[in-house]
């Protein structure tokens, strides 16, 4: 056997080096740092449980507990549905007052045109003139015929009414501007729908009094009115904005203090 000259040399496992890039590096340094974070997050848990006893599981392993949280959810809802019937018993003994008062309200609201109608009443249309040998302007519907009628409505025991879908409220105005005319300043043109919510009998006869607005339109061209009895009208609510600027009603609180 030769030892010394020329012959083949065994290599020691473990004086093999190795490589920075080789895989095996890689991976015992990957090995190495793992085995750390592992250690170290071994004994951060053991103090974390050391030093704050006290707290729930959830906490102390940074999880929620989901069926926890749900109980209690449900425990909340359990105790505000609680509350809310001891609310409406509560109501329930105002019953009679809290009736009068939305009694109150919904006749203010349709004084004040805030409600749409449904009821008996008449339809009137006017309609511009075509016939041949009378003077153009008297074959126009205007302003003053439209506000006239609607006078002789009010006089006549209408409850509400409504100009081609304009509800007519104490602050309707009613003018020509240019070739239109305009109802709560919206502008309008013939055919004009009248609609008058009340005994139609009662509104038909008061439109026929002689001398009125319909008889000096008819005495035109009788093709200019039209009126019809219904069984069933539906007056829109007022759309135009109804809250003063400037005025201010008084105080009420000031008003029972001094009483």
């Amino acid at each position: 056997m030769n030892i010394t000259g020329d012959g083949p040399r065994m290599s020691s496992p473990f004086s093999t080096k190795i490589e920075p890039s080789s895989p095996t590096f890689t991976l015992s340094v990957t090995a190495l740092v793992l085995g750390l974070m592992i250690g170290l997050a071994w004994v951060t848990n053991q103090e974390r449980q050391r030093n704050i006893p006290g707290l729930p599981d959830a906490v102390r392993y940074g999880s929620l507990d989901i069926q926890k949280a749900n109980l209690e959810m449900q425990a909340e809802i359990k105790d505000l549905r609680a509350q809310l019937a001891q609310f409406e018993k509560a109501a329930s003994t105002k019953s009679a007052d809290t009736q009068l008062v939305q009694k109150s309200l919904v006749k203010y609201q349709v004084a004040a045109g805030l409600t749409e109608l449904t009821g008996p009443g008449l339809l009137l249309t006017l309609r511009d003139s075509h016939r041949e040998g009378i003077f153009e302007s008297e074959g126009i519907i205007h302003d003053v015929d439209i506000l006239r009628v609607v006078n002789e409505l009010w006089a006549s025991g209408a409850e509400a009414i409504a100009i081609n879908g304009q509800r007519v409220v104490a602050g309707t105005a009613i003018r020509c501007v240019g070739p239109t005319v305009q109802i709560n300043y919206v502008p309008t043109a013939a055919p004009v729908r009248i609609q008058a919510l009340g005994d139609p009998n009662t509104l038909f006869d008061g439109m026929k009094l002689p001398g009125g607005p319909i008889e000096e339109l008819m005495g035109v061209d009788p093709k200019m009115v039209l009126m019809e009895k219904l069984d069933k009208l539906s007056v829109p609510a007022f759309s135009g904005a109804s809250s003063p600027k400037l005025s201010t009603a008084p105080d009420q609180s000031n008003e029972d203090k001094e009483n």
